[in-house]
């Protein structure tokens, strides 16, 4: 299980959701086959303000960190099995990691980020012998993010024409999160469109002239 702390956050402020699962896991009757690691990450704790991007980037290359070291583990473990059973390239049977990632506010968003970096297959070499170590997706939980960025969801009304300085104050992630970063894309889009259309519009009306005069 990860945890992702929010904006200008570090890794203690989810120290009581570690606890919490950590004392739920050993009072649980089916912890047998299993083993429960709670890693509370600590990338973005002094550089969280440079974007949704960035840190969920950082942020999945901290959960490949983790997931590699208990996959490592997981060879080990295995590694006495019969030559037989460790042909090249093998999966180990049985012995997946179930990846499970918890984000609060903004961490959401770097969870969402991250998903699309983290290795699900990790190659681990035993000798001359390489395993892949599968990574399952179990559960993805966010607290309080705001999947829709926080423009005119505030707590109080921030007019328009202050939303560059708010969002300004916390960099290019106050960017993203009023989406302004999206809204400067999309403006740019819709330039282009319209440059296109206009383009396409022309060149209508020139063949148009072009048959008339053919015609005469």
């Amino acid at each position: 299980m990860i945890l992702k702390h929010g904006i200008n956050g570090n890794h203690k402020e989810m120290g009581y959701v570690k606890e919490a699962l950590e004392r739920a896991y050993d009072g649980s009757s089916k912890k047998e086959n299993s083993k429960l690691l709670v890693h509370s990450a600590k990338c973005n704790e002094k550089n969280s303000l440079d974007g949704i991007e960035a840190g969920g980037l950082r942020f999945a290359n901290e959960i490949n960190d983790v997931v590699r070291g208990v996959a490592v583990d997981i060879a080990r473990v295995y590694r006495h099995r019969k030559c037989s059973e460790l042909s090249s390239n093998k999966t180990i049977g049985g012995a997946n990691i179930a990846l499970s990632i918890m984000g609060n506010s903004m961490g959401g968003l770097y969870g969402r980020f991250a998903l699309r970096y983290i290795d699900w297959i990790v190659p681990v070499g035993i000798g001359s012998i390489t395993i892949d170590v599968l990574v399952v997706p179990h559960v993805f939980v966010t607290i309080a993010t705001p999947h829709l960025g926080i423009k005119d969801m505030t707590y109080w009304k921030v007019p328009a024409f202050l939303e560059p300085l708010v969002a300004g104050m916390f960099g290019q992630s106050g960017q993203d999160l009023f989406r302004r970063s999206t809204l400067r894309k999309v403006k740019k889009s819709n330039k282009m469109k319209k440059r296109r259309i206009i383009r396409r519009l022309t060149d209508d009306e020139l063949y148009e002239n072009i048959g008339l005069l053919a015609q005469t």
